[in-house]
């Protein structure tokens, strides 16, 4: 009964450790569009409509070393400092639809590690 109770609680201590190590670093949702930064770094932006003056990931920009859009993501008017000091080295925003925008200032300002 002991090995039973001995293996039992090993396998839940090994869920544990594969559900935590594939966790993200944070997520929720920009206007309409989920996001997560994964604990690799990559802040994903997942289709839908941004809102104007909201920066949800601004408190992780330091982990975020790149940022990737999933599918088509409608830019709200204004963009302002939308990634703005963040420590990402790429950014593929291939997705990113800007036609409505007309405030893009300062956009990747800070973005000092940005090579592609």
């Amino acid at each position: 009964m002991k090995k039973r109770g001995l293996f039992l609680a090993l396998m839940l201590l090994a869920l544990c450790v594969c559900v935590f190590a594939h966790a993200d670093v944070a997520n929720g949702t920009w206007g309409t569009c989920a996001w997560e930064i994964s604990d690799a770094g990559t802040l994903t932006i997942h289709a839908g409509t941004g809102q104007s003056s909201d920066i949800p990931w601004r408190w992780y920009s330091a982990e975020i070393k790149a940022v990737q859009t999933d599918g088509h993501v409608t830019a709200p008017a204004n963009v302002s400092r939308l990634f703005c000091w963040m420590s990402a080295s790429t950014f593929d925003l291939g997705g990113f639809d800007t036609a409505n925008v007309t405030d893009m200032s300062g956009m990747f300002e800070g973005c000092y590690s940005l090579a592609s």
